[in-house]
């Protein structure tokens, strides 16, 4: 099961990575119907606000690089964290995420999570 999960990471950073212009595609298939995260400022993000944020006028980033990834596994869940380095042409940052996995109707989607910005 953590290969499973490692795979569907690494779809999750693809969504991010790519040079693709939209990639909600992507998410779309990977989180569940209510999944909700929640963001470095305590905002919370409902899956069609993830979506629309990585549509259309999405801005891809330069490199996305995991330097950190560590996964749970239970029967049907799996806890992800991670830490994860972002770069633009002006800027590089890092944060840290924390997901649920949960396996409904056969299929693997997060169900929520958090988001950290890392000093």
């Amino acid at each position: 099961m953590n290969e499973e999960i490692l795979n569907l990471e690494k779809r999750l950073t693809e969504a991010d990575a790519s040079k693709e212009i939209d990639t909600s595609y992507i998410l779309d298939e990977l989180l569940a119907p209510s999944a909700i995260i929640v963001g470095p400022k305590g905002e919370l993000y409902d899956k069609q606000f993830i979506l629309n944020a990585h549509g259309p006028k999405r801005v891809p980033f330069e490199a996305v690089i995991v330097d950190e990834l560590k996964i749970e596994t239970f029967p049907d869940t799996a806890i992800v964290y991670s830490l994860t380095t972002y770069k633009t042409k002006e800027q590089s940052f890092k944060l840290r995420f924390f997901r649920v996995w949960k396996k409904l109707n056969n299929k693997w989607q997060v169900l929520g999570g958090s988001t950290t910005m890392v000093p």
